[in-house]
């Protein structure tokens, strides 16, 4: 049964557990396996359609020997679904371990919001965003674009500067309507959480916009010193 934890986890809280199949693995990964072994870092992700995903994930890659060095292993989590993130993988390796969730029950058990997609009521961030307020945010996270633009519209120039078009197959995954923040979590070697960072959890002007590598690797390093 999956646990809805209506806030993220914060640290000093034990890490929920969890059992996915690996993207580029005929297996499976669980909490257990790190537990024990040594501290790791937990990325969620929205999934392989998103271009501020595939970015952070690439960012999240540059950053794995760096962590390893210090001791911590890493673990991506997508909502794509496996079949078609394995086609995905074939063509544009993540480059670390990648394991998918396409009903994002552990963004759930983590607490990272399932933002509410409505045009019948009033927005309230992180709950609810109604579009037309979604419209009038302006955001350019990475610099890449011309101008500030909104979300959705951002999202649609940065997958037209990728080449990127979206695999179709017949896996079930989570209907539309909903919007995944994105989160890390860096728990220690018995599995309890000591630092996390969620993608704009105050404000959607927020999105697409993460903790840089120092920032991590500073936490890594003092989970592990």
């Amino acid at each position: 049964m999956e646990t809805y934890t209506p806030q993220p986890i914060e640290p000093g809280q034990p890490a929920p557990d969890f059992d996915l199949p690996l993207v580029d693995a005929d297996e499976r990964v669980t909490l257990a396996e790190f537990r024990g072994a040594k501290p790791f870092l937990l990325g969620l992700f929205r999934g392989l359609a998103c271009p501020f995903c595939r970015r952070l994930m690439a960012t999240t890659n540059k950053m794995a020997a760096a962590l390893d060095e210090a001791g911590v292993a890493v673990l991506a989590v997508t909502a794509t679904p496996l079949e078609a993130a394995r086609l995905y993988a074939r063509y544009r390796p993540a480059g670390l371990p990648l394991a998918s969730d396409p009903w994002f029950g552990i963004h759930r058990s983590y607490g990272v919001p399932m933002c509410e997609i409505t045009n019948d009521k009033e927005s309230q961030w992180p709950r609810r965003i109604n579009p037309a307020d979604a419209e009038k945010v302006r955001i350019n996270p990475y610099g890449e674009l011309p101008e500030p633009l909104p979300p959705l519209e951002a999202g649609k120039i940065m997958n037209k500067a990728d080449d990127f078009a979206e695999i179709e197959t017949d896996e079930e995954r989570a209907p539309s309507g909903t919007l995944a923040l994105s989160g890390f979590f860096l728990m220690d070697i018995d599995g309890i959480v000591r630092w996390r960072f969620v993608e704009a959890v105050d404000s959607l002007s927020d999105y697409g916009i993460h903790p840089n590598e120092a920032d991590i690797l500073q936490a890594a390093h003092s989970l592990a010193a």
